[in-house]
């Protein structure tokens, strides 16, 4: 039984990479849109929590009954826990409304992020290999941390004309018509879109600081401790706050198309009347085991009273760029580079898409994210009025290896 809540402990603290069907979300793709589609999502989320260290091969690390029975850690495992920092991000998010009318869209969605520094390589090696004599070490693990909530209402619009570069000057027009090269380029279509985000700030915590001392000297042992961290409670206030996007798509041939889109201009997080609280604790205790009136020294102070007037959390321009291709009308191929922090599918990928019937598509995504390898699978049925649809994936490995394994699915009506 303990294995197997290992095992559930390993799954959740390693749920990686949830799938994205709308590979782009590309407003400049509303361009050519003249549909009118209300999609209601009866459920739409994704979720995952990335860990840095462990995988599925290490479940039996957590089991605590062979250790009870007189096993010792293997020297592998200690390898594994000893092997870098314990690191953890958590993405979150659902779709709540979605509405699609001739060029433009609009859409309501719930987003959570965060980011752990849970625990220092060094001090792991101390936990299984102990410590010098007269050296301090010291660590500031955890500091930094931080986790928000926030709910983006999104309006994109695809401006419907086509663009060309001959159309920015006519003299641009002319050079282009010299050269064969030059019609074929000056013949590309190219799109435009743009977004407001109005995002109203939910909730969020940071670790402001987090130190740690510890040491044996020749007479004495001690450990000092602090942090200072702030959140939002109850008396706390969220904030609207606007940012934009601009997007383009150029068709550079009939079936291959290219996609830039640059988001989250001046986009930040407000908020008010936050609270917080600071903690200090210090341990000494002597070395000296033949002094029988020695007592160890424990001190703790903690003010929990404090409060912040405002805080902000600015989140940096995201670039997407990618290009997508049809070798034949069933068969599709993307590659797309994200760098948006709060994306389920950031980091580089390339899809393979294929429509086994009209209403059956599949894919398949491989692609790295922070060095780490990462593979999905996504399938579903879609219809004129209903979709569905369903995607497991990993990373840092495949199957038994992988430090991740995610899975999401979607469900939504349309009119």
């Amino acid at each position: 039984m303990k294995k197997q809540i290992a095992l559930i402990i390993i799954i959740l603290i390693s749920i990686q990479l949830m799938a994205e069907f709308q590979f782009f979300q590309n407003p400049a793709e509303l361009a050519q849109n003249e549909e009118v589609e209300i999609s209601i999502p009866v459920f739409n989320m994704g979720f995952n929590v990335k860990n840095s260290l462990f995988n599925f091969n290490t479940v039996d690390i957590f089991d605590t009954s062979k250790y009870q029975n007189g096993e010792l850690m293997s020297d592998k495992d200690k390898d594994i826990f000893t092997s870098g920092d314990l690191n953890m991000d958590m993405n979150f998010d659902m779709e709540l409304f979605g509405l699609k009318y001739n060029n433009w869209k609009f859409s309501t969605s719930l987003i959570n992020f965060a980011d752990l520094h849970l625990l220092d390589k060094q001090f792991s090696e101390i936990i299984f290999y102990g410590n010098e004599l007269d050296k301090i070490y010291k660590t500031d693990a955890g500091g930094g941390s931080y986790g928000y909530a926030f709910v983006r209402n999104r309006i994109e619009f695809g401006i419907p004309k086509k663009f060309t570069l001959g159309m920015i000057h006519p003299s641009v027009d002319s050079y282009l018509q010299k050269s064969k090269w030059g019609v074929v380029i000056n013949a590309m279509p190219i799109h435009f879109g743009t977004n407001l985000n109005f995002d109203y700030s939910l909730a969020m915590a940071k670790v402001i600081s987090r130190k740690q001392r510890f040491g044996s000297l020749s007479d004495y042992s001690f450990y000092d401790y602090q942090i200072e961290a702030k959140y939002t409670d109850f008396d706390s206030n969220g904030k609207f706050n606007l940012s934009y996007g601009l997007a383009t798509e150029i068709d550079v041939l009939e079936n291959c198309s290219v996609h830039f889109i640059l988001d989250d201009l001046f986009a930040k997080l407000s908020f008010k009347d936050l609270a917080g609280v600071n903690y200090q604790a210090t341990f000494i205790d002597s070395l000296d085991y033949m002094n029988e009136d020695y007592e160890a020294f424990d001190e703790s102070t903690e003010n929990d009273s404090i409060r912040y007037s405002s805080s902000e959390i600015d989140i940096k321009p995201g670039i997407v760029f990618g290009v997508e291709y049809y070798p034949i009308e069933k068969l599709q191929l993307q590659i797309k580079i994200d760098n948006r922090k709060y994306s389920i599918n950031r980091g580089f990928s390339f899809a393979v898409g294929y429509k086994i019937a009209q209403y059956l598509p599949i894919k398949l995504i491989l692609g790295t994210n922070n060095d780490s390898f990462k593979s999905e699978i996504q399938t579903g049925l879609n219809f004129a009025h209903y979709d569905f649809d369903l995607a497991f994936s990993n990373s840092g490995g495949l199957f038994n290896s992988a430090k991740g394994i995610g899975f999401r699915t979607g469900m939504k009506i349309k009119f």
